[in-house]
């Protein structure tokens, strides 16, 4: 288990996360299963003491990070979560038990991430109100967001993708209700040009600062018709353009 991708990961995150990550594998929300909240609380247990394991008895430290060490106290009989003991090493059981783990932390530092974009949680909750069929609440929720988005002062191609996703919403929730949505077609294309062409003539940039280092050959999808359309000034008003 020492150099397992499990505990790799663990003890590549900073300590604010592994916190997180030892109160989100106690929530019905991540987790469902007791096991795991066991195998996180040996691997807790066991980074905290390996300095000192370390300046000790160096194998004493790997053998008690092993994954009999740690089947043992997840499925042993001291253990309370247990609601049936085994004293059998069973490496299968024990490579699944890692793997739910390792699904805990993914989903923690996903949601870590996800909670700190209020942009895209406006947009998860405008789809989830659309596919419950709450047209009028989705209305609601979505001038909501759109005005939150409008009121950032950022405007880059993250801007112009959440718009664009917001938009695309909207539309297809007037087209299936058969409401004239010319305008919002028009936006709908606008944002998501705009979203393109920041973003080919990033790609384009990095390309040309790549070639003066190495011989870097790559085609860019749009990029012609993205300057093309800039020298005609289609987006002179978009600074980030």
């Amino acid at each position: 288990m020492e150099n397992s991708l499990l505990l790799k990961v663990w003890g590549a995150l900073p300590e604010v996360q592994q916190r997180q990550i030892l109160k989100g594998v106690r929530s019905p929300l991540f987790n469902q299963r007791e096991e795991v909240i066991s195998l996180f609380d040996f691997i807790a247990q066991q980074t905290q003491a390996t300095p000192q394991k370390r300046a000790g008895n160096m194998r004493t430290a790997q053998q008690s990070r092993s994954k009999i060490a740690a089947f043992q106290y997840v499925y042993g009989a001291n253990n309370k979560r247990t609601t049936v003991a085994s004293t059998h090493f069973d490496d299968n059981k024990m490579r699944r038990l890692m793997t739910y783990a390792l699904d805990v932390i993914r989903t923690c530092l996903a949601w870590d991430a996800w909670k700190n974009n209020t942009a895209d949680q406006n947009l998860h909750v405008c789809r989830a109100l659309k596919k419950a069929g709450l047209g009028h609440f989705f209305e609601k929720e979505l001038q909501r967001a759109q005005a939150e988005l409008e009121a950032a002062p950022e405007r880059s191609d993250a801007y112009f993708f959440e718009k664009f996703s917001l938009e695309q919403e909207a539309w297809e929730l007037f087209r299936q209700t058969q409401r004239s949505s010319t305008g919002d077609a028009q936006a709908l294309n606008t944002s998501f040009a705009v979203f393109v062409a920041i973003n080919s003539l990033r790609q384009g940039c990095t390309l040309l600062a790549q070639k003066t280092v190495v011989n870097v050959t790559a085609t860019i999808p749009f990029l012609q018709e993205t300057l093309r359309l800039a020298e005609e000034g289609m987006f002179q008003d978009i600074p980030a353009v």
